[in-house]
């Protein structure tokens, strides 16, 4: 497989993995919690001491249903989470780093599915096709009306090195 058949290899986290990272003089302790139903409750409490959170989000979700539940959305839920998350109390000077992934997908996902994205953003229907940059602010605008305290949103395409290394600074420093 090439380094991009690895890096689109999806595998659902379960539990809570611990990495450390260095950057620079830094060092930080990154836990990468599951996103699925059933492992929520398990990482509410991993947060209570958290210095940031980092929340990584799909831009394509919103043509995918639920793995628990495959009548509802998926950036729907993660909109609710994301909503949840930002409101806790014990977290509510913890800055909010949001990362849209999948970039690189997000002009497939649009060609076959822009109904589906019209309809969760509550945009009527057209006829013209909704194109990436469009659908990228309507998506941000999505996340910054259910956490109006998010420090900065970085798009990142996981394939390109630079890119996501220029994002992951600029959430650093």
């Amino acid at each position: 497989p090439s380094d991009e058949d690895v890096l689109r290899v999806q595998v659902r986290t379960t539990g809570c993995g611990k990495l450390q990272v260095c950057n620079g003089d830094s060092q930080f302790q990154v836990l990468d919690v599951g996103g699925l139903r059933s492992e929520r409750r398990k990482w509410l409490s991993k947060v209570r001491d958290a210095d940031v959170i980092f929340y990584m989000a799909s831009l394509t979700e919103f043509a995918e249903p639920l793995f628990e539940e495959a009548s509802a959305n998926r950036m729907q839920e993660s909109l609710s989470v994301f909503a949840e998350t930002s409101g806790l109390p014990h977290l509510k000077d913890v800055p909010i780093c949001l990362f849209l992934s999948k970039l690189d997908l997000l002009d497939g996902r649009l060609q076959t599915h822009t109904d589906a994205l019209r309809g969760l953003l509550d945009k009527e229907p057209s006829s013209e096709a909704l194109g990436a940059d469009a659908a990228v602010a309507l998506i941000k605008q999505r996340y910054a009306d259910v956490c109006t305290r998010c420090s900065q949103v970085h798009m990142v395409n996981l394939l390109d090195k630079k890119q996501t290394r220029k994002a992951l600074d600029q959430a650093i420093m």
